[in-house]
């Protein structure tokens, strides 16, 4: 099945956008509440970037 690269970038750049705005709804409800956040937006499979995250900080 052939794909369209311009959609993918498009897809993409879709929801690199709405991934910044959900970051940036939380990073401002967590300061107003006090809570000290750092934020990343990763890419690639939820589960495996998470954990990967993870041991890399030594959170897990």
């Amino acid at each position: 099945m052939p794909q369209d690269p311009r959609w993918e970038e498009a897809m993409c750049a879709q929801f690199r956008k709405l991934g910044r705005e959900a970051i940036s709804y939380v990073e401002t409800a967590a300061k107003d509440a006090g809570i000290e956040v750092e934020t990343r937006i990763l890419e690639g499979y939820p589960a495996e970037e998470i954990l990967n995250f993870a041991e890399k900080r030594t959170l897990i």
